[in-house]
C-alpha cells in the first residue's frame, strides 16, 4: 500500500496557506479533495486544489499525478511543503 497527496491552498483575510493531505493510495484523489472543499465551505472558506500525487514516506518524495482531478504533483515543490509544515503550517 502507497500514499496519495492533495495541496488545497486556502485564502483568509488575505493570508495564503497551502495544506498538504497524506492518505492511503486506496481513496480517490477526486474524493479526498471534493470530501474536504464540501467540509470547509461549511466554514467559510473553499479550499483550491494546487497540487496532487503520490508519495513514498520511506524517501520523502512526491510525484505523479491525479488523473482523476487533472493535476500533476510539484514534485520539489511539494516534498518542502510537506517536510516543513510543521514549522511554517503551510503559509507561502
Amino acid at each position: 500500500m502507497g500514499f496519495n497527496y492533495i495541496v488545497l491552498q486556502t485564502k483568509t483575510d488575505g493570508l495564503v496557506r497551502e495544506v498538504p493531505i497524506i492518505y492511503p493510495d486506496t481513496l480517490v484523489h477526486e474524493h479526498v479533495a471534493l470530501a474536504l472543499q464540501l467540509v470547509m465551505s461549511l466554514y467559510g472558506n473553499k479550499p483550491t486544489v494546487v497540487s496532487a500525487g503520490s508519495i513514498e514516506l520511506s524517501v520523502g518524495s512526491c510525484d505523479g499525478k491525479s488523473t482523476s482531478l487533472g493535476i500533476k504533483s510539484r514534485k520539489n515543490k511539494d516534498r518542502i511543503l510537506i517536510n516543513n509544515y510543521p514549522y511554517m503550517h503551510g503559509i507561502t
